[in-house]
């Protein structure tokens, strides 16, 4: 029913009336590290008694997977929504009291919360409270939830009022669920939400305006909704998800040439994403962590979809035809529809056929383009041959999905050779370059105790952060080692065994140079005569002070 309506505002997609609103009539139709070679094509299987599935989102890690399936007690209402594991396979969710049928289409971070349809309206299960009937707006009749916030607190969708327009709204446990509004001029034609980043600070989806056609949209905080247009030419678009870090929408529009899966980001608009070759339209569904990755399905042929996949490394392409490419056995499988994707990208979940079963999946080990961005590289620093005090090296990263660290060490100056630096103690058999090290395989790295052997003085460092996506490199920081303050007598600057005006001379020299830098600056200056990494007063007074002090 809900495809035909005139409803601006509420996406005219055939997955809105039998895929993520189940109404009674919709009910009586429906009868897995760093990436491996080839990843796994998982079959979700159906509920005890059951004879179908259909998959949904997946959580963050790519482990849990939430969607509907029948069962066998109840022929007519035994439509129940799902969460499986890999160790405890698809269980039914239940349905709240005095309701007949869930369908779970969103699920939180972690894969303890879910929401969906439970007989038309916006329904939560949690992990430690059950299922819960969250209700619909005042006057409402029909209604759906569609998203879920990464801590499973907050819920979006959309429900008819007492007016019987559909509205997007929003449910807290404070605040119960409230309409999100609609566009400038869109209320007669209402709105509709859809996702929602982690974080719970936006909310995507469609609403009616004062032109004609339906407009993606996003609300941030308790803002207005804001248009994000539509494809060049278009009439209409539609916001189906949000990466989880606020930067990337994902939704469909429509084109000269068919309906366009689009990527939208604040500094570029709305980027046309096509099709997979063969088809003719393409749909959004879900994205991951960064926005790298999209989900979705497309058109082949009247009402016959395929699972499609976009990334930045592969462009857009038919999930069936991709798999096989990458060494899946896609025997007895059609996969019609991808609708979750995990965190960093290397898992994604959705339905197909199966031996002519319809069939809820997960594949795993997928290539994924979301590695680690390095936020903060470390910063170069010095210190003294041998002190005893620790010296800390620190990066910054922003990345999905599980993280391993390792620093490396180029203890032969200029080679560009490097070795992982291990503890608790690091010795180069080559260079005799050695310390005492902790925090080798995190974020700060702290060395103390360091004896150069015939190393140079400048020590270079870096981090290899690695995700299941692959691995990125920091920038070199360089642990300058020896020079003033760190010989017995820090007034002799120039180190020629005489504290002299020379010395006095050359400091001032390289502070002139230097000063309000941070180190290393220049090749050869020693000015950070405190060694606090900044050049500044502080260094040109700690060396009057040694130098007015001279030497014993």
């Amino acid at each position: 029913m809900f495809q035909n309506s005139p409803t601006a505002g509420t996406p005219k997609h055939p997955m809105l009336a039998g895929d993520r609103l189940l109404t009674l009539a919709g009910l009586a139709l429906i009868a897995g590290s760093v990436n491996a070679a080839v990843p796994t094509l998982i079959n979700l299987g159906v509920m005890p008694g059951g004879t179908y599935s259909r998959g949904a989102q997946v959580n963050a890690n790519g482990t849990v997977v939430t969607g509907v399936g029948d069962l066998n007690t109840d022929e007519l209402f035994g439509v129940r929504a799902f969460r499986w594991t890999a160790s405890t396979g698809m269980q039914s969710l239940g349905v709240p009291t005095g309701l007949t049928s869930t369908a779970g289409n969103s699920i939180s971070t972690t894969g303890n919360a879910v929401a969906g349809n439970a007989s038309n309206r916006l329904f939560r299960w949690t992990s430690t409270g059950g299922v819960q009937n969250l209700g619909l707006l005042p006057g409402g009749t029909v209604g759906l939830a569609t998203g879920i916030s990464g801590d499973g607190s907050i819920v979006v969708g959309y429900s008819n009022g007492s007016s019987g327009t559909y509205e997007a709204c929003r449910w807290t446990s404070a605040g119960g669920i409230v309409s999100l509004g609609t566009l400038p001029g869109g209320a007669a034609g209402g709105s509709a939400a859809h996702g929602i980043s982690s974080d719970g600070s936006r909310i995507v989806g469609s609403s009616a305006w004062t032109g004609s056609g339906a407009r993606a949209c996003l609300w941030i905080g308790s803002g207005a909704p804001i248009n994000l247009g539509t494809h060049t030419g278009g009439t209409k678009s539609f916001a189906m998800a949000i990466s989880a870090n606020n930067g990337v929408v994902v939704g469909d529009g429509d084109t000269s040439l068919g309906d366009r899966i689009f990527r939208w980001t604040s500094p570029g608009g709305m980027q046309n994403l096509g099709t997979p070759s063969g088809s003719t339209d393409s749909y959004a569904r879900g994205t991951n962590y960064d926005g790298k990755v999209i989900a979705g399905r497309a058109l082949v042929a009247f009402v016959t979809y395929r699972a499609c996949l976009w990334t930045t490394q592969i462009g857009m392409v038919d999930l069936n035809t991709y798999l096989a490419s990458l060494g899946v056995n896609m025997t007895g499988w059609t996969l019609t529809e991808a609708w979750g994707v995990s965190a960093d990208g290397s898992a994604v979940s959705g339905t197909g056929e199966y031996l002519g079963a319809q069939r809820a999946f997960l594949v795993t080990g997928l290539p994924c383009p979301s590695t680690a961005t390095i936020i903060n590289d470390p910063i170069s620093t010095a210190t003294c041959e041998g002190s005893p005090s620790w010296v800390d090296l620190s990066i910054d990263i922003d990345a999905p999905g599980a993280v391993t660290y390792q620093w490396m060490v180029e203890s032969q100056a200029g080679t560009g050779a490097y070795t992982e630096v291990t503890g608790p103690f690091f010795a180069d058999p080559v260079t005799g370059l050695q310390f005492e090290v902790a925090g080798w395989n995190g974020p700060d790295l702290s060395i103390s105790s360091l004896s150069l052997g015939t190393s140079n003085k400048d020590i270079r460092f870096h981090a290899v952060v690695t995700n299941p996506c692959g691995s990125t490199t920091s920038s070199d920081a360089v642990l300058s080692v020896g020079g003033p303050g760190c010989t017995a007598c820090p007034a002799d600057y120039n180190a020629d065994g005489t504290p002299d005006v020379l010395d006095f001379l050359d400091f001032l020299d390289d502070f002139g140079t230097c000063e309000g830098q941070p180190t290393p600056c220049g090749s050869t200056s020693n000015a950070d005569f405190n060694h606090d990494t900044v050049i500044d007063v502080l260094d040109f007074l700690d060396f009057l002070d040694a130098f007015g002090t001279g030497c014993d």
